[in-house]
């Protein structure tokens, strides 16, 4: 196998020697060249600002349209901002919802996050470590997910993320630097990462285990007039039943939405199941006369609901979690009802949005509660596990227009749905597609009628005829 690593210059670093080294390591013979070459190479990675397009390759590493992007601090802001991440006020767009209060910009201390194939590889900062004692724990999580997050919103395999945290916790994203200046230790990190995502992606899923799937659905709870009835005041925190974190209001003392949490399994008809299963306990928990249980995105244009999935089984890797927004997330948002997908993407259900278990998997976390009928459920739950299993072939196409971008938050589903047929018509010639095309058909049926889910409607009547 041969890659080619493009970079500025003629002279390298020991840090991007390791990079190379680690490569080599993993069987491929490696041209280090500051042009575009002509040749055969089964791997392309930019390491610097591209003086020319690269070489067309089966794998493109920090392809050099994705680095010019990050480069361009108001491109890079526009993506950045669009899709939920906080950028700095004098560089957020217009149409974007700033901080109430603008900090002092000498007050911030810079903290950087190598990252690489959405893992973390290391944290600086200017304070010997001390800019995380400004955080909370639970914000330091999060400001690490969306460092991982801003490298692959900007059409990047890897990049130092350069992030301002103020002593109040405030914090935003500065830049993603696509070519970060790296030692030796660092650069056999990042080169271990970089070859082993040629390794999956060129050679198929290398999966640790059997694909597992487990799923914790949202919904929420009101009278017949409207009046939102609190879940935690019937369900406890923990169990197979219970009540979301998600604060009514930021109270943070009385919880509106109820959720889900059947038993994983390998079978995603096993998994629906047990959500029905769940549902019938919650029915023994919650009031069901005169009153309606919602689901979609956005029940009343009060609560925002999800549809969180949880995989093991299988590595996260910057591909797959592509191929979900591409042929999960986005035939979903054709179902939503736009208005009110549109207000719940302001704080959740962002393309991209995962988090790292314990148990080792992931937990996909961009769509919205599928709990709208048991068709829906199967459907979704069909459609990830088909995904997660055959994305090597499915050639995902990544939102990279920021106008794309801006309609996909907007709702705005016209270009969306031309592309989806095509789409559609690769996932099925899928073996995975052909065991669940029945229930995969629910989406195509839906999106070709251009029918949207009700939010506000009682789904109970869907489950129990």
């Amino acid at each position: 196998m041969k890659a080619l690593v493009l970079t500025p210059g003629t002279r390298w670093s020991k840090g991007l020697d390791a990079v190379m080294s680690q490569l080599e390591k993993y069987g491929y013979a490696v041209d280090c060249k500051s042009r575009a070459a002509r040749g055969a190479w089964d791997l392309a990675v930019s390491w610097g600002e591209p003086g020319a397009p690269a070489p067309r390759a089966p794998l493109e590493i920090n392809p050099p349209e994705a680095v010019l992007r990050s480069l361009s601090p108001a491109e890079a802001a526009l993506h950045l901002a669009w899709h939920g991440i906080p950028v700095s006020w004098d560089l957020a767009p217009p149409g974007i919802a700033r901080p109430v209060q603008r900090f002092v910009a000498s007050e911030f201390a810079s903290m950087r996050v190598h990252v690489a194939d959405l893992a973390v590889l290391k944290v600086e900062d200017d304070c010997g470590g001390r800019v995380a004692g400004r955080l909370s724990r639970w914000r330091y999580q999060r400001v690490l997910e969306a460092a991982c997050r801003s490298v692959y919103v900007l059409g990047l395999h890897f990049g130092c993320v350069h992030v301002n945290v103020h002593p109040s916790g405030s914090w935003h994203v500065e830049r993603v630097d696509p070519h970060p200046e790296v030692d030796e230790e660092l650069g056999l990190a990042y080169g271990e990462a970089i070859a082993r995502l040629a390794a999956l992606s060129l050679g198929g899923p290398r999966p640790t285990g059997e694909l597992v799937l487990g799923a914790d659905p949202e919904f929420s709870l009101a009278t017949q007039d409207g009046r939102i009835l609190y879940a935690s005041r019937y369900l406890p925190f923990r169990g197979e039943v219970g009540h979301d974190r998600q604060s009514w209001e930021r109270r943070g003392t009385v919880y509106p939405l109820a959720e889900l949490r059947p038993a994983p399994s390998p079978s995603p008809l096993v998994l629906a199941e047990r959500v029905a299963q769940a549902l019938l306990r919650a029915r023994e928990a919650l009031p069901a006369a005169r009153t309606r249980w919602m689901a979609g995105s956005f029940p009343l244009s009060r609560v925002p609901t999800g549809g969180h999935v949880h995989l093991s089984g299988v590595p996260l890797t910057t591909p797959l979690l592509l191929a979900l927004d591409t042929y999960v997330a986005i035939p979903f948002m054709l179902l939503e009802k736009r208005t009110r997908a549109k207000l719940r993407r302001r704080r959740y259900g962002r393309l991209g949005e995962f988090r790292r278990k314990e148990h080792g998997g992931f937990e996909y976390r961009t769509l919205p509660s599928w709990l709208v009928s048991p068709a829906a459920t199967r459907a979704a739950l069909c459609l990830v596990k088909t995904v997660a299993s055959e994305w090597p072939r499915l050639d995902p196409a990544p939102l990279r227009p920021a106008r794309a971008v801006r309609e996909f938050y907007l709702g705005k589903k016209t270009r969306f749905r031309l592309a989806f047929h095509q789409r559609w018509r690769r996932l099925l010639a899928t073996p995975t597609a052909e065991a669940y095309a029945y229930e995969l058909s629910y989406v195509k049926r839906m999106v070709t009628g251009e029918q949207e889910w009700n939010d506000d409607d009682d789904f109970k009547s869907a489950w129990w005829k």
